[in-house]
């Protein structure tokens, strides 16, 4: 993104990835890839990552707190900023954006080389590539959302305009590999009030992405991103930020099939019935609006429904845990309902599936982590107040398969 237009609206970019163990020790490889990039990254300074959870093992409630060491190497000018702690890397972009091909790209690259070679790696766990776009919107006038957007909400009286909203959708990418994942929302930045448009394309497979297979699969993931964000702003957005007409059309970009048998599409405006009064209770349908078409998906059950609420690590293996395990679907809706209440609506809440080799049946674990930017000890305040109000009574119906944590972004 931002090759074709002299102002891009990119706010951030991150690629973020995660490694299995290597055979050097986890605290040593943050200073073997510092040897290695300081030429390009000469700046250097320390950060801590801190993580909590909450964990049942054979009835035993425990809450754990763990500090993550990181090493942050920054370039001289600190647009490009190289973040690594054990089994993770994180290649931050912030404007200036200059190039993908030229510039970000090679970063990338030359981190994740870095990385492999100091931890002595071959596999990649788990890989995103995000974008973060402000676009500003004031001055406009009485211009809306749908003079700049060919993707905004829409409520059976019209366009919502200048109202508080958030709009989020999931697409299975890549035959199910991956995800492309957007959100849409108000937001403040720099330049005044607008519209932020957060474009995630991550490694949503069961198997990890071999170390040769990363530059073809970073490439995909930049080309998925940059053909969403074509297809959903018009020649008045292109025209701001510096570039030519002319893009990619979003119908065209979407898969072109029959909706699954979970989906069914409703004429904006007309009635809709949801069988399960569950669902109904429990799920926000996402509505898009196009200049061509306006669709409602509404889901068929509550496994399929979850997609909505929840960001899914791991496409399938989430959805399989979840239709193997009946009971943990409450109470995963349920946490949904808890969390918002004590960090917010708007927090983004992460699924993903966790192997768990010590426990005696060694069955896999489901994580619901609460993605933050609030303050350590705000987070952590929140979370125990999560655990006094509501979770520590409704761990024990879990049997030790569903454990709630903190992850700070």
């Amino acid at each position: 993104m931002g090759a074709p237009y002299k102002n891009p609206p990119i706010a951030e970019a991150i690629a973020e990835f995660r490694f299995p163990p290597g055979s050097e020790p986890d605290l040593a490889v943050p200073g073997l890839v510092y040897e290695q990039m300081k030429k390009m990254f000469p700046k250097v300074r320390p950060a801590v990552g801190i993580e909590a959870s909450v964990h049942a093992n054979q009835g035993v409630i425990q809450q754990r707190f763990a500090q993550t060491p990181r090493l942050q190497m920054l370039s001289p000018d600190e647009r490009l900023v190289v973040q690594v702690s054990p089994n993770w890397l994180a290649i931050n972009h912030v404007p200036p954006y200059v190039s993908w091909v030229d510039e970000y790209l090679p970063a990338i690259e030359a981190a994740i080389g870095a990385y492999v070679k100091a931890a002595d790696v071959a596999i990649i766990m788990g890989a995103s590539l995000r974008y973060v776009n402000h676009i500003p919107v004031t001055g406009l006038g009485t211009l809306g959302l749908e003079d700049f957007f060919t993707v905004y909400p829409k409520l059976e009286s019209g366009p919502i305009g200048d109202g508080g909203f958030r709009l989020g959708l999931q697409l299975p990418r890549a035959e199910g590999k991956s995800v492309l994942q957007v959100e849409m929302a108000p937001s403040d930045g720099p330049s005044g009030s607008g519209i932020q448009l957060d474009i995630l394309y991550f490694h949503g497979g069961a198997a990890p992405i071999a170390v040769g297979d990363a530059k073809a699969w970073l490439t995909r993931a930049h080309e998925e991103v940059e053909a969403f964000f074509e297809s959903a702003i018009k020649d008045s957005l292109r025209q701001r930020f510096g570039g030519r007409k002319g893009g990619a059309k979003l119908m065209n970009f979407l898969p072109q099939r029959e909706p699954p048998a979970d989906v069914r599409l409703v004429e904006v405006g007309a009635s809709c019935d949801v069988p399960d009064a569950a669902i109904r209770g429990a799920l926000s349908p996402i509505e898009w609006h196009t200049s061509s078409a306006s669709v409602r998906r509404v889901p068929a059950s509550i496994v399929r429904g979850l997609r909505q609420l929840f960001i899914f690590r791991g496409y399938h293996e989430v959805e399989r845990m979840a239709e193997g395990n009946p009971r943990l679907v409450p109470l995963v809706l349920e946490a949904h309902q808890q969390v918002a209440r004590i960090f917010g609506p708007d927090v983004p809440l992460v699924l993903e599936v966790i192997p768990n080799p010590e426990a005696v049946d060694a069955l896999p674990e489901l994580f619901l982590y609460i993605q933050t930017r609030l303050p350590v000890h705000e987070a952590r305040a929140r979370l125990e107040k999560l655990d006094d109000e509501w979770w520590l009574d409704a761990l024990p119906s879990t049997d030790g398969r569903l454990n709630i944590a903190l992850e700070y972004v």
